[in-house]
């Protein structure tokens, strides 16, 4: 019986990810944690 591959993060990690990268994008002269956490 072969072992299916498990995801190594759950999704709703990358999705929180994402939008944090989402985030950053948005500013072109930086960004701070506190913008961030918004």
């Amino acid at each position: 019986m072969a072992l299916k591959p498990e995801p190594t993060a759950p999704f709703h990690s990358v999705q929180y990810a994402l939008r944090v990268l989402e985030t950053i994008s948005r500013y072109t002269n930086g960004v701070t944690d506190a913008q961030i956490a918004r």
